[in-house]
């Protein structure tokens, strides 16, 4: 069932018409209050955010979007949301901006004895349910007599208004027990960096936050703690990040690292993969090969890397 927000952008529409304006912009609802519901989908530098709580409208939905020092809530984590300037745009899902954001528990959390966290087990539940367009968690209930959880889901586009029922094993998944994941860091944000390679637990590209400082170009082993958000690339916190040791001898004129570090300078690929990396030594230069994850069907990226005197290794 629509919400306020969709009800407000069908009259706005209505409005629009007896009237024009060339600098017309979507009106917006006010937000006094705090909005608590779920993070129910995951991009880059926003969220979508569903709720069916008291004291709202109904069902509600709201692409929340993210910036500043503020960190994208995992999928299936319960949140408050306080907006900036109190308001949201009228179209549907709602557009608006986080000014706060808090993690919320269920009712009743912790669990005594469940591995998973609420959370965890909402996350798991969409996942089963990828054809939900807008999802809204109606519930989640967690069983200690046969260790599962029950998660209650509704698509709120959905005209039959249908509240599906999901049971999740209460078991943590290799990646929830921390994994691990080896590869090259690609790109260095503020406060972690962009970690691709093959074999990880949540595909070759992983978001990381860390503290630990790592350079463009390394290979790292990363220990995770806690779950994994499952967008595209994968985000997760570290537990530790070890640097890992090429082999190559010492006598290089430029190293592996450093020749990778000058490849990704030169790449084209969103979320470059480092394919493979051949040093040539009659002709005193590396050859590294990029492959983009995002466009898996590209032909990998070959970038000559020359090794001259003006080189430090």
């Amino acid at each position: 069932m629509l919400g306020l927000l969709a009800a407000l952008a069908l009259l706005a529409s209505v409005l629009a018409g007896c009237g024009s304006s060339d600098d017309a912009e979507s009106p917006a609802v006010s937000t006094a209050l705090p909005w608590i519901g779920h993070a129910v989908r995951v991009e880059e530098g926003r969220f979508l955010f569903t709720s069916s709580a008291p004291g709202l409208p109904s069902n509600e939905a709201v692409w929340v979007a993210v910036g500043g020092e503020l960190e994208l809530p995992p999928v299936g984590q319960k949140v408050s949301v306080d907006f900036q300037g109190g308001a949201i745009a009228t179209s549907y899902p709602g557009q608006g901006t986080a000014r706060v954001i808090k993690h919320l528990q269920e009712e009743g959390e912790p669990f005594a004895g469940a591995s998973l966290t609420a959370a965890e087990a909402i996350r798991r539940a969409l996942e089963q349910l990828p054809e939900l367009a807008v999802p809204v968690v109606q519930g989640v209930v967690y069983a200690a007599d046969d260790a599962s959880w029950t998660v209650r889901l509704e698509d709120d586009q959905a005209k039959d208004e249908r509240v599906q029922e999901v049971r999740i094993p209460d078991a943590k998944t290799p990646a929830e027990q921390g994994a691990s994941m080896t590869g090259h860091v690609v790109r260095i944000d503020k406060g972690g960096f962009l970690l691709t390679g093959e074999g990880g637990p949540s595909g070759n590209a992983l978001s990381v936050t860390s503290p630990v400082s790592v350079e463009l170009g390394q290979q790292v082993r990363v220990r995770f703690d806690g779950g994994i958000n499952e967008s595209y690339p994968a985000q997760a916190k570290a537990a530790s990040v070890e640097r890992i040791d090429s082999g190559d001898p010492q006598k290089l004129a430029l190293s592996r690292e450093k020749a990778i570090r000058m490849a990704l300078e030169q790449a084209h690929a969103a979320v470059p993969i480092i394919v493979e990396s051949s040093y040539q030594e009659n002709g005193a230069s590396w050859t590294v090969v990029i492959q983009d994850g995002m466009d898996a069907e590209a032909e990998p990226e070959s970038i000559g890397i020359r090794v001259d005197a003006s080189t430090a290794p």
